[in-house]
């Protein structure tokens, strides 16, 4: 009886939460939609509320179906993805409607927005650095270009490693601790599993610090994942220094127009060059990281 008490006000609780979740996507999806005065979104205004509603009712139904017959790892999948869905669209609505977003549309804009805060400005932009990589949706090369012209490039390359370095460091541990929950929550015993299809191994440490260097992977998003997967610590905070800076340097250095491969003919092949030389460079750092440990251990002994 208890059993029974018990399975029907989790169920109870689970249409209360979707239902929850549903309308506050819907209501701020609309509300988003309602901000732009022009463009795309202002002409088909009624076909993507329309549609909105549509794919927002169907993933809800499609939530509690699987709860219904228990199908666990999709019921918790949907789940998620419609709790995410319900963030996102409060907060670009908050974004929106405040403003916030339109002062990191360009370089010059954020130029504006950093110096407005006088002596604060430095510890202003660190910290924008730093948030950018953790929490907010902003290009990297608009910060990094902004910091260029603000304080040069060694200045700006350099507070700019700082803050993105730590905000990288944070995401990993962020992944770590709750990224693991989280892929627990959804996969349940299958995590480690799934787990040790990326498990932490030379091969896939090179791989990965070639993907920090290449400018066509999502280098935030895999802070995230690193701290999932339980990359070794001290290996990812050695490792995203390095690239960190290396990438950021090259492109102040490229803004500031002291490095000139983009106004070369061959600039893509000297750009290609350049990450052949990193990642070779990376690979015996990995291999050899053992006998480089060791070598320092000796040193400190004598």
């Amino acid at each position: 009886m208890f059993y029974l008490l018990k399975n029907l006000l989790k169920q109870i609780l689970t249409v209360i939460a979707t239902g929850i979740l549903a309308i506050t996507s819907i209501v701020f999806i609309i509300l988003y939609y309602r901000t732009f005065e022009s463009g795309f979104v202002f002409i088909n205004y009624k076909y993507l509320v329309i549609s909105s509603v549509i794919i927002v009712t169907v993933l809800s139904i499609t939530t509690l179906s699987f709860c219904r017959i228990r199908l666990v790892l999709l019921f918790r999948l949907s789940f998620v993805i419609i709790t995410v869905l319900a963030i996102l669209s409060v907060g670009l609505y908050v974004l929106k409607t405040t403003g916030f977003l339109i002062k990191f549309k360009s370089v010059e804009s954020f130029r504006e927005y950093i110096s407005s805060y006088g002596n604060w400005t430095i510890p202003v932009f660190v910290l924008i650095q730093f948030l950018q990589v953790v929490v907010l949706p902003l290009p990297s090369f608009i910060t990094v270009g902004t910091g260029t012209i603000l304080f040069g490039a060694f200045y700006g390359s350099l507070l700019s490693v700082i803050g993105i370095s730590l905000g990288s460091i944070t995401a990993y541990f962020i992944g770590r601790v709750f990224g693991y929950k989280l892929l627990h929550f959804i996969c349940g015993k299958k995590t480690n599993k799934y787990i040790d299809l990326v498990k932490d191994n030379e091969k896939n440490r090179f791989l990965l610090s070639c993907m920090f260097l290449l400018p066509f992977f999502p280098d935030d998003l895999l802070c995230f994942i690193s701290g999932i997967i339980k990359v070794e610590k001290r290996f990812f905070i050695i490792m995203i220094i390095i690239t960190r800076t290396i990438s950021v340097f090259a492109f102040s250095y490229l803004v500031n127009g002291t490095i000139s491969f983009i106004k070369s003919e061959n600039s893509a092949f000297l750009y290609i060059i350049l990450v052949v030389i990193i990642a070779i460079f990376l690979y015996l750092i990995i291999k050899n990281k053992s006998r480089i440990i060791l070598f320092y251990k000796n040193r400190k002994h004598k």
